[in-house]
């Protein structure tokens, strides 16, 4: 399964700006913190990954 950040971020986005109630503006806020912090998680993970990987290649070379 993939995920596209970018749709993910425009359907927060309107669900912070649709929502009525204060409590439902709170729980719409939450989830768009959550999904920055999973984006942020994953490309820092990625990152990582593609430097074990570069690594791994330089010493299969050796």
């Amino acid at each position: 399964m993939e995920l596209d950040w970018e749709r993910l971020e425009e359907v927060v986005a309107r669900a912070v700006a649709r929502a009525r109630s204060e409590e439902m503006r709170e729980v719409a806020e939450a989830i768009k913190l959550l999904a920055g912090y999973m984006r942020e998680g994953f490309e820092k993970t990625f990152k990582i990954l593609e430097e074990q990987g570069k690594r791994l290649e330089e010493h299969s070379r050796l």
